[in-house]
């Protein structure tokens, strides 16, 4: 009893170790059906060339017609194809890149207007109050120097407008807050989008309307202002993306006052901006 379940348990190991062998060798499918489990050592213009071992464990060299072959399995082949997709595909992306030339955007968001409202009025302190909020327009072009970084420059507008109505005034603020200067483009892609950062120093001109009764005053300054953006923008095509995109403009403008009764006052031009961006590159 203990010999037969010896051989037994010895046949089932020896079964066992066929079947792990089998799964790990290559296969060919015949266009009869037949599988032939073995070792494909290459793959000539009109046949196949393999090998396998015999029952006593004598391997055997062998070459079958490619006519009647109609499928194969080979691990190492697989993996030969599987990396020369990945090394075509990262090939296609690096010509891509290195084609890429410029990148065009625009876009547009709610923007809000950094800084206090400050009066002793209280119906002048919210208009000022309604005054920082807006939206803003922005644009640029960006020519690359790098696959990852380009240089060139952009602007963003920012508008806003509020009234205040009184039982003898009737007034209304107009007011516009323009950048526009060079700027340095941060450029990463993946599968699915790009992200972008950009970055400059430039020109701010700042342009306020005060209407009051019909009577119209119009006060503009210039500064030096910074700017940084970041985007997340999700490919629609080769070229073309749209996403969120959130930056900010910091600046602002000294106005003096030609009386000598009231000193001269800082006017903060920053603004926050969160909206929508389109690129095309």
């Amino acid at each position: 009893m203990k010999k037969i379940f010896k051989v037994f348990f010895l046949g089932a190991i020896a079964l066992l170790m066929n079947l792990t062998s089998s799964v790990a060798q290559d296969l060919i499918v015949t266009t009869k059906g037949d599988t032939l489990h073995c070792k494909i050592l290459g793959i000539e213009k009109h046949s196949i060339k393999y090998s396998f071992k015999t029952d006593n464990g004598t391997e055997v060299t062998n070459e079958i017609d490619g006519s009647e072959v109609k499928q194969i399995y080979s691990k190492e082949i697989q993996d030969l194809a599987q990396k020369n997709a990945t090394a075509t595909a990262n090939e296609e992306t690096q010509n891509k890149e290195e084609n890429r030339v410029f990148r065009i955007y625009g876009g547009w968001a709610y923007s809000y207007r950094l800084g206090e409202a400050k009066s002793d009025i209280p119906a002048l302190k919210s208009l000022l109050e309604d005054i920082k909020s807006g939206y803003e327009i922005s644009g640029g072009i960006h020519l690359f120097i790098t696959p990852k970084w380009a240089a060139g420059a952009d602007f963003h507008l920012h508008k806003a407008s509020a009234e205040l109505s009184t039982y003898n005034l009737d007034a209304k603020m107009d007011v516009g807050i323009l950048y526009i200067g060079p700027s340095v483009l941060f450029f990463n892609e993946d599968k699915i989008g790009t992200f972008d950062a950009v970055m400059g120093l430039g020109y701010v001109g700042y342009t306020e309307k005060n209407t009051a009764n019909n009577k119209s005053e119009t006060d503009k300054k210039a500064s030096v202002g910074l700017t940084a953006s970041a985007e997340y923008l999700f490919k629609i095509g080769d070229h073309f993306s749209i996403g969120p995109k959130l930056g900010f403009v910091l600046s602002s403008a000294t106005i003096k006052d030609n009386s000598s009764k009231e000193e001269d006052r800082t006017l903060n031009l920053s603004t926050i901006n969160l909206g929508l961006a389109i690129a095309l590159f």
